[in-house]
């Protein structure tokens, strides 16, 4: 839909949680149910629907990095949810943090979540993660004009 409110579209039949556009706007990552958990699916403007994971654990919160290669995500472990980050054809899943969600990508491509301690900010593929004293409950960027 249009940003002030016209031209609703249903994409697709069925439910998706915390939605994520690609880049271009022709594909989005969300959390969609499955027997009783939750995996990482795209869906195309056409409706199509691609799954990411198909883990017996839980995925949520896709989003997606700033030039549309990688989709982070979190994974629910049971004890802690683990950061990850999968290309959107599929492959490549690699750990980025051994706990942390409600990632979100900066305009740099750095990788920002909640995670222990506060707010955490890395390289996409983890490296260099500075913890912030800060309260991270849904971490998001703002660009500034100066």
């Amino acid at each position: 839909m249009a940003p002030d409110g016209s031209g609703q579209q249903r994409l697709a039949p069925g439910w998706c949680e915390y939605a994520s556009p690609s880049p271009d706007a022709t594909r989005y990552a969300c959390s969609a149910p499955v027997n009783g958990r939750y995996e990482i699916v795209l869906v195309d403007d056409s409706g199509q629907r691609t799954f990411l994971t198909t883990t017996p654990q839980s995925e949520f919160g896709a989003a997606w990095s700033p030039d549309g290669d990688w989709i982070a995500f979190s994974r629910d472990l049971g004890d802690r949810w683990e950061l990850l980050r999968i290309r959107p054809d599929g492959t490549d899943e690699q750990v980025v943090a051994p706990e942390g969600v409600f990632a979100t990508w900066g305009p740099h491509g750095e990788l920002a979540w909640s995670g222990p301690g506060g707010l955490s900010i890395a390289r996409p593929e983890g490296s260099g993660p500075v913890v912030l004293d800060l309260p991270a409950d849904h971490p998001s960027w703002a660009v500034g004009t100066g």
